[in-house]
């Protein structure tokens, strides 16, 4: 579950606790095209948006990256695939990780791309 979707609690921490929560992605995770950098930002407010934005240098993404996004977006074959093997190859690296260091716990969604490995005291 991506904090995207937990949109009163990003409410409720930026009103009541004065916590203003961003949503960063990094997209070219899931396209697996090293080198690239293309992300997004999700803000909590609009005028955190505008603030961000001001701050924006006016190359942050190249045309190169854009094409890219452009042709990555469109090929649903591809990411079908990448939602399809991405748990088998994390149920891989876990029981590898587990194999190796039983003493570690390693945390996440099944379908996520990432493990965060807990060594606790390591």
């Amino acid at each position: 579950d991506s904090l995207v979707s937990q949109r009163e609690w990003v409410r409720w921490m930026s009103e009541e606790r004065g916590v203003g929560v961003f949503v960063m992605h990094s997209w070219t995770k899931i396209w697996s095209c090293t080198g690239v950098r293309l992300g997004s930002v999700v803000a909590p407010s609009a005028e955190h948006m505008q603030a961000i934005k001001a701050k924006q240098v006016p190359w942050s993404v190249n045309c190169v990256a854009l094409d890219f996004l452009s042709a990555a977006v469109r090929d649903e074959e591809f990411l079908q695939r990448t939602w399809e093997v991405t748990p088998v190859w994390r149920r891989h690296v876990v029981a590898e990780l587990t194999k190796y260091f039983p003493e570690w716990q390693c945390r996440g969604r099944a379908f996520l791309s990432w493990v965060w490995v807990d060594t606790g005291d390591a």
